[in-house]
């Protein structure tokens, strides 16, 4: 993921313009950051990324998602989102994986996500999670920094193995 190493360094040296906004070195390090990320932006379209979604049915997949933009974030999941973070999601990925929820499954005719439900912790709290979900991962130091699951195909595979039933999409 070039494009989020790009805009992790692009932060950084914001911060650092702001402790030594004269400062011609990070005046140039801006300049050639935004162009790489301009150029990166025209050859790939937006800042999609892949990750994982999981449907109520069972169906997995592979679906490329922008983190940096709430509304693409919406109409992947087909509404507004809740994000949930577990420690069943941390021990089953051992790295720090949160979850995306369909913030309207409750209000809608949606069947529970026995994956999801899982992964939420429904052993322990009996609240099961309707409807779709998309795995990200923290990509930053600001809290709403996202990134998609590192290794797409390798966590599904593992997601697939684990839970037998699902099926690819």
């Amino acid at each position: 993921m070039i494009i989020n190493f790009l805009l992790r360094k692009y932060k950084q040296n914001e911060l650092a313009l702001e402790q030594e906004p004269t400062s011609s070195l990070f005046q140039k390090r801006k300049e050639a950051l935004t162009e790489l990320i301009l150029l990166d932006l025209e050859h790939n379209g937006v800042l999609k990324v892949k990750t994982i979604k999981i449907t109520a049915d069972n169906k997995i997949s592979i679906v490329d998602v922008d983190f940096s933009n709430n509304r693409a974030i919406m109409d992947a999941m087909g509404g507004p989102v809740e994000v949930v973070v577990t420690d069943e999601l941390y021990n089953f990925f051992k790295c720090p994986v949160l979850m995306m929820l369909d913030k309207n499954g409750y209000k809608k005719d949606v069947i529970a996500n026995t994956v999801a439900s899982f992964l939420y912790g429904y052993i322990e709290n009996a609240v099961p999670v309707l409807g779709d979900v998309i795995l990200a991962q923290p990509a930053g130091e600001r809290k709403g920094d996202l990134e998609g699951v590192g290794e797409p195909e390798e966590k599904m595979q593992m997601l697939m193995q684990r839970f037998g039933f699902l099926e690819t999409a």
